[in-house]
């Protein structure tokens, strides 16, 4: 009988497999670089549709920031907020500037984490069989490679980073970045797994079955004193969050007794050590579980199964709120589903990508991606579960962090045809350059003439970069006279 293990992979296959086919799925946490709750209607949200595009945060002034025949996908902000790092299908992963400027290849691979400082990125590459981990400067030079190791995280710090081998035991490794030097956290020969690092950056928990059976493990964040929180129910465990005030974690134990799903949430109480089984669903497998930002509550996704032919196979999939005691259980995504081929109805409603943690940054609304009517875009809905409202055409949006700065003045061709840009603000100065009228194609607006008639751009697409064009030729997003006068 074949199984699919879990929905967390399910939900992310499109990702990883499909836009990136150098890396299959493995079950460690690279996949997704966490950036905090949303903070709605503040930033810049950027997303992919084979291409990177930026907006603002109410959805208006969409700019494509990049034009490739190739899948471009899993955009990630710098800390900053005026960076994006990205895969390409073929490719490998770049960093651009937030206008899509200054665009540099780092190496190949996906699934770019920025280090906590914005100085470096860590990537993932897999070939012949073999993962090998990345990490480079933004600028593209001091590129390091650590064969047969997968990222996992960077430590708050930035200068060390964990990676977990590529072996059938997982040993958890802490690494100097600049210096190389490794230093082994599991060294046993034993499985060890599903590491998480506490929000302090204090600690890691992770699964293991170095004594035997079913546990989760605490230990300091160089190694040290790892000890024993618990024994869990046999089967697999995967360890999937860190309650923010450090009191509980979050595990999803897969017991597969004769042949029937029995996957379910558990809860443990770090102090007492206490487990809990919160959940009692039938058939079903869990993605992602997240708490609200003050530990309030927890949201999760979970897929149905249903059996055929002898294989379980994804029915449908939704997301439910609950209190961090277990109580007030509620499912969000209550929708019919769309008519299938075969006549059932089916629904999927998974947490973005980009959407962070899925929260709002009050703890009051949950965001989520759902296929409706054979669409997909991005929801928005209050966990009490009502308010229910679209709140983007787009999927995979990714918030800028908290405090990014204003986006520069942005400006597009009004014109049909291609327009020429001159090296001054007049009509007898020298052509430089020309730009084809292409939608969302953004030009940063660096000033303007005395008369406001001319506008000097920056084209990020272009390798002039600067000049200058006719106001009456292109449309400027916001106000033209904040930017400064400057006659040449």
């Amino acid at each position: 009988m074949h199984l699919i293990k879990s929905s967390f992979m399910l939900s992310r296959i499109i990702l990883i497999l499909t836009v990136c086919v150098l890396l299959p799925i493995v079950r460690v946490s690279y996949a997704q670089q966490q950036t905090g709750a949303v903070s709605l209607g503040t930033g810049l949200i950027a997303f992919s549709n084979g291409n990177i595009s930026v907006m603002n945060a109410d959805g208006s002034n969409v700019c494509r920031l990049t034009y490739s025949d190739d899948n471009q996908y899993s955009p990630v902000w710098s800390p900053d907020g005026t960076r994006l790092a990205f895969g390409s299908r073929y490719r490998g992963v770049f960093v651009m500037n937030v206008d899509g400027s200054d665009l540099r290849r780092l190496g190949p691979g996906g699934a770019p984490m920025w280090s906590p400082d914005g100085g470096k990125i860590a990537f993932l590459s897999y070939q012949n069989r073999t993962y090998t981990s990345y990490i480079a400067a933004t600028d593209g030079t001091q590129l390091k490679q650590f064969e047969r190791l997968i990222f996992v995280s960077w430590a708050l710090t930035g200068d060390h980073a964990y990676f977990v081998s590529n072996s059938q035991t997982r040993e958890q490794f802490l690494i100097d970045i600049d210096s190389g030097v490794e230093h082994s956290l599991t060294n046993n020969s034993t499985d060890s797994r599903w590491q998480k690092q506490s929000s302090d950056g204090k600690y890691l928990y992770f699964w293991s079955n170095r004594d035997g059976g079913n546990a989760v493990y605490r230990m300091n964040s160089d190694g040290t004193n790892a000890i024993k929180l618990t024994n869990l129910p046999n089967g697999d465990v995967f360890v999937r969050a860190i309650s923010p005030d450090g009191n509980q974690i979050a595990v999803v134990i897969d017991i597969d007794i004769k042949q029937r799903f029995d996957n379910q949430i558990y809860f443990i109480n770090i102090d007492s050590s206490t487990v809990n089984q919160i959940t009692s669903f039938p058939s079903s497998d869990f993605g992602q579980v997240i708490w609200s930002p003050d530990s309030s509550h927890v949201a999760f996704e979970i897929t149905s199964l249903i059996r055929r032919n002898g294989n379980f196979h994804a029915e449908n999939s939704d997301i439910y709120v609950m209190k961090s005691d277990g109580t007030d259980l509620r499912l969000l995504t209550d929708y019919n589903g769309d008519l299938a081929y075969d006549g059932t109805r089916s629904r999927y409603s998974h947490f973005g990508y980009g959407t962070s943690d899925g929260w709002t940054s009050d703890g009051s609304q949950i965001i989520f991606e759902s296929t409706r009517n054979r669409v997909a875009k991005t929801y928005i809905i209050n966990i009490d579960g009502s308010d229910l409202r679209v709140l983007s055409n787009e999927i995979g949006l990714v918030w800028s962090p908290v405090g990014t700065p204003d986006r520069s003045l942005m400006a597009t061709i009004s014109a049909p045809n291609k327009i020429n840009v001159r090296s001054a603000p007049n009509t007898k100065s020298s052509i430089v350059d020309s730009i084809t009228p292409v939608k969302n194609r953004c030009m940063v607006v660096l000033a303007r003439s005395s008369d406001s008639q001319w506008v000097k751009i920056r084209n990020p697409f272009s390798k002039v970069g600067t000049g200058w064009v006719s106001a009456s030729l292109i449309e400027v997003r916001g106000d033209l006279s904040s930017v400064p006068i400057l006659d040449e």
